[in-house]
């Protein structure tokens, strides 16, 4: 999580010096630069009395067609950023609950869609999305209080998912996946439990699910048409499987 973590310190970075009323009480900020062709873009921040929400949208040049959708609500102090360099990509961005920091990066691509939703429940979560390619498909649902979820995706009609439910904590996943109609999964109910998905090669599929808590699973999948399922209920269970 070194790459994410510094990742977040350098917006962090770019907020304050863009954004000098982010270290005090002045209200939500937004910020939307378009300078390529065809973007549509939509910030939408309801008001929180006492906090700040910030939200970014980045539309670059060379870009066309793009459309990307920031909404935040709820307790506030939350940062969002969409920025896109490709064209006919699509970014969802919701933030409903306190304290929460998102990401979408689409470059270098086209026809991609990524969609971060952290709800209503949940409290200094992180999710960090990284896409490049075609046809590509992202998401990511938080609930719960801090969580941590990356995903990185690049190739074509892939499909990356991560889902850190409501009864869950202190989870953190990731998914790294190159190739071809791979599909990449991460369920985590429980608390505390790490999970990791490196995938590569053509129509691959892997799922994790985490039910228990304390629990550590990595899938390093490589090839073709291979599957690989991981379920742990338990607590305390670490388990690594290698397919090449």
């Amino acid at each position: 999580m070194k790459s994410f973590k510094c990742t977040l310190i350098a917006f962090s970075a770019f907020l304050l010096i863009n954004f000098p009323a982010f270290a005090s009480d002045a209200d939500d900020i937004a910020n939307i630069v378009q300078t390529g062709s065809n973007g549509t873009a939509t910030i939408d921040q309801t008001e929180s009395p006492g906090h700040q929400n910030i939200a970014q949208v980045s539309q670059r040049a060379g870009s066309l067609n793009e459309a990307a959708h920031i909404t935040q609500s709820g307790n506030g102090n939350n940062n969002a950023t969409v920025i896109m360099t490709g064209d006919n990509d699509i970014g969802n961005l919701s933030q409903l609950g306190y304290m929460d920091t998102a990401m979408i990066m689409l470059s270098g691509s086209s026809h991609n869609s990524s969609t971060i939703f952290q709800d209503a429940t949940t409290d200094s979560n992180e999710a960090n999305i990284h896409e490049s390619g075609f046809s590509n498909t992202t998401s990511i649902t938080q609930s719960g209080q801090n969580q941590q979820a990356v995903i990185s995706q690049s190739g074509s009609i892939n499909n990356a998912t991560i889902t850190q439910e409501n009864s869950s904590s202190n989870n953190n996943s990731t998914i790294l996946q190159t190739g071809s109609f791979n599909i990449a999964a991460i369920d985590q109910p429980g608390i505390s439990n790490t999970a990791l998905i490196s995938q590569n090669g053509l129509s691959n599929t892997t799922s994790i699910v985490q039910n228990g808590n304390s629990n550590y699973a990595n899938v390093d999948q490589a090839g073709t048409l291979k599957l690989a399922q991981l379920t742990q209920t338990g607590n305390g269970n670490s388990a690594v499987m290698i397919q090449h």
